[in-house]
């Protein structure tokens, strides 16, 4: 699917919610296959509940693993680890 530039918007946040517990025209809040984020976006929910703002839906992105089971991430690569594509594990 296509993310309509009109429509979708992608911006740091500093707070656990973000600002989602009070954004109207909130859809969707896509979030990483983590535990603690996936309960995060469930506590989002809620208080957008108590704040009379309708419920978005959570969509979950497994992360990228490598071989030895931990998330790819950018301070992995920052401190030199070299990853093989074919070896990571999606």
């Amino acid at each position: 699917a296509e993310c309509d530039p009109n429509r979708c918007s992608i911006f740091p946040i500093e707070t656990m919610e973000g600002g989602a517990d009070k954004m109207e025209d909130l859809e969707a809040l896509i979030v990483s296959d983590e535990i603690s984020v996936v309960q995060n976006a469930f506590d989002i929910n809620q208080l957008r509940i108590n704040n009379g703002l309708r419920r978005f839906h959570i969509i979950i992105i497994p992360m990228v693993r490598t071989p030895d089971g931990q998330p790819l991430s950018s301070t992995r690569i920052r401190s030199g680890e070299v990853f093989d594509p074919k070896n990571l594990i999606y």
